[in-house]
């Protein structure tokens, strides 16, 4: 057996593949991971340097990313060894049929949870293998009812070298929502906690640096939830994060009281909003109580977790100033990072089978985006795109933070100002420039410099700040603000070594002049006055927090 996983980046991993792959012997199967940016040349290369007969069966898990590259890749194969088998499952297939099937490359659809499957045919002779699967075309897998069975995917040499290790503790999801893959199960099913709790165990020991819970919504129930953090946090080792995905409507106050016991990054969040309209929340079978952000406000305020919001743009029922209330009321909220994602019409959802009743004009192959409804023109549509593009390139860069909150002082009106941002580099994209940092700042000048009410000066001082704390090194116009650290300005800074007692008092001027770094600040971050005085915004490396030096009155935290 080949096993062929295509990810989106190198650091991810197919779960799926994983699992199934143990219910074959060693010396009978082979792993190949892929990337999408891969040239399928070096896949051919790889695969065809493992393979050694003239009968080989290949898997395949496919997804909205990555079905088309499988598709090319095994044309390829068949031609080469034209007696190979490919099966092919996951959720991009699972709602295909025979005549999809007949149009691929592919011979065997594996259609739902592939875990029974795969283990009976991993007790087959390769021979038996072979001549059985030529006789299957659609295999309608049943789920898994005992999901302490299946393991967690990963071999133990294995977990000591990943980044992410994608992690399930339960299959199915509480909730239907027309647009959801998710929403064509039934119930839940759980990992028992005694398993769930085992398995961490081993990957906090190995010091996996990010966990990634692939449950759909991790706090349902909420007590399971609790106990599962709790026993995260008694077991931390000090480097793990545990990535969640949670409903906003389960976040009440027992669950953010744990919370706000852990760590600084133990935890992050992805909540999905979706939208802030009723209506479109009705039309999408989304329980109305999912309107209540209270808990997710409360979990935001904490500060020491990274909380991701998501919303969808072209919901039924939702025009495009509604989707900008929406925007402009989740942006109240102040996650760390808000996505704003374009409706899927996935193969098989509730949504995409009455496609017709909303209007909707969307792509027929992956991923399958829609371009327009009922409540949206193609024109509004465009706009949208280009508040993606622009949301994603300041809001969720961490090089603007000071900027974005003094506009927001300012009242500007930042879903046009984020639209109007990515306007500029979608039509850099379209002809084929992809504007750096430099030239997103230069935009982002050009942008400010519209608005009477905004001090440009005062602006990429912020910016320059903001490059600084992010780690970014000055270039272009923030370099006017960029602090050279030399020998002077070391003594300078070393003369007030008891009010930064971190610094070693055995390290001279000279070495700290090389983990210094520092930009000049022109203005008052917090009243927006023009200063009358020499101040500089330092960071020290290896440290997380960051100094305000007055070269007459010494250092002090900066907030």
């Amino acid at each position: 057996m080949y096993f062929v996983e295509i990810d989106a980046k190198k650091v991810h991993s197919n779960l799926a593949l994983r699992y199934f792959r143990q219910y074959f012997a060693e010396d009978e199967h082979f792993y190949h991971s892929f990337t999408i940016n891969q040239p399928l040349s070096s896949m051919v290369y790889s695969l065809g340097k493992t393979i050694s007969e003239d009968k080989p069966i290949f898997l395949a898990s496919a997804y909205i990313w990555n079905v088309e590259i499988y598709a090319k890749l095994f044309e390829l194969i068949k031609d080469i060894y034209p007696r190979a088998l490919v099966l092919i499952g996951g959720p991009e297939v699972s709602y295909c049929d025979e005549r999809w099937l007949s149009d691929s490359p592919f011979d065997v659809l594996i259609r739902g949870e592939g875990d029974d499957f795969f283990r009976e045919l991993g007790a087959k002779s390769k021979i038996e293998r072979y001549e059985y699967l030529k006789t299957l075309t659609i295999v309608d897998c049943a789920d898994v009812e005992n999901l302490d069975a299946i393991g967690m995917g990963y071999s133990l040499s294995e977990i000591a070298d990943l980044h992410i290790a994608y992690y399930e503790a339960s299959r199915g999801c509480p909730y239907s929502c027309s647009y959801c893959i998710s929403s064509l199960t039934k119930g839940v099913r759980y990992k028992s906690l005694a398993v769930v709790k085992r398995e961490l165990d081993l990957l906090f020991t190995n010091n996996v640096p990010i966990i990634k819970f692939i449950d759909r919504t991790f706090n349902a129930p909420v007590k399971r939830a609790i106990e599962l953090m709790e026993y995260i946090k008694s077991i931390d080792n000090g480097m793990t994060t545990c990535h969640f995905e949670l409903s906003p409507n389960l976040v009440n106050q027992a669950l953010v009281e744990t919370i706000a016991g852990a760590r600084d990054n133990l935890f992050q969040f992805e909540i999905g909003i979706q939208t802030a309209k009723k209506h479109s929340l009705n039309a999408i079978n989304r329980v109305p109580s999912m309107r209540d952000w209270s808990g997710v406000k409360a979990l935001i305020a904490l500060k020491n977790c990274h909380v991701h919001l998501d919303l969808i743009a072209g919901l039924p029922y939702e025009s495009y100033t509604e989707f900008k209330e929406s925007f402009n009321a989740v942006m109240a909220l102040d996650p760390d990072h808000l996505q704003v994602g374009m409706l899927k019409m996935l193969k098989g959802t509730h949504l995409s089978n009455s496609a017709k009743d909303y209007g909707y004009a969307y792509s027929q192959s992956p991923p399958y985006e829609f371009y327009s409804n009922n409540f949206i023109s193609i024109e509004e549509k465009l706009k949208l795109m280009a508040l993606e593009e622009g949301t994603e390139r300041l809001y969720n860069d961490d090089g603007f933070l000071f900027l974005l909150r003094y506009l927001n002082a300012k009242n500007i009106d930042m879903f046009e100002f984020y639209r109007s941002i990515g306007e500029i580099i979608l039509q850099d994209k379209t002809q084929g420039l992809f504007p750096g940092k430099d030239k997103i700042v230069q935009i982002v000048m050009a942008e400010i410099a519209k608005y009477k009410e905004i001090n440009s000066d005062l602006a990429l001082n912020m910016i320059a700040a903001d490059q600084l704390l992010a780690g970014i090194k000055p270039s272009g116009l923030v370099k006017a603000y960029s602090k050279t650290v030399d020998t002077v300005f070391s003594k300078e800074f070393y003369r007030y070594q008891a009010d930064f007692p971190q610094i070693k008092k055995e390290l001279s001027s000279k070495e700290i002049s090389k983990q210094l770094k520092a930009i000049y600040l022109k203005y008052d971050f917090s009243d927006y006055a023009l200063l009358d005085k020499e101040q500089y915004l330092v960071v020290f490396k290896g440290l997380k927090k960051r100094y305000l030096f007055d070269i007459e009155k010494g250092i002090k935290e900066f907030d």
